[in-house]
């Protein structure tokens, strides 16, 4: 028995034109949700060594006192990436000193630590 004209056979052109638009639509808005979330989460990687840079730079100067912590490098190598090491010194009324340690990248993000540290310390 043959069908009828009005009877439907499946997608038309026109339909399938329109759900391929949608589509892909949706798959580009979704991949650069996902190209955003991936480079927000690359600077974070980058901060988080900083920080650890910054962390065992203010241990040294816990051990060693600020005179001998001095002379450390001021580059350090982390991650495949060299890290400069910025050190500010405030004098505080009793035998410490407030040093804020800043590590920064040449293309990256950077850290910062503030911790107190004796100007020498005892044998």
């Amino acid at each position: 028995m043959p069908r009828s004209p009005s009877s439907p056979r499946g997608f038309s052109l026109i339909e399938l034109v329109i759900a391929v638009t949608v589509l892909a639509i949706a798959s580009i808005g979704a991949w650069r949700g996902f190209d955003q979330a991936q480079r927000g989460l690359g600077g974070t990687l980058q901060r988080g060594l900083a920080h650890h840079v910054a962390l065992n730079r203010a241990e040294e100067l816990r051990r060693v006192g600020l005179e001998a912590g001095r002379g450390l490098p001021d580059q350090q190598r982390m991650g495949a990436r060299d890290w400069r090491i910025v050190l500010e010194e405030t004098p505080t009324e009793g035998t410490l000193v407030a040093v804020t340690i800043r590590v920064t990248a040449q293309d990256g993000p950077g850290a910062q630590v503030q911790t107190f540290v004796p100007v020498r310390v005892l044998p």
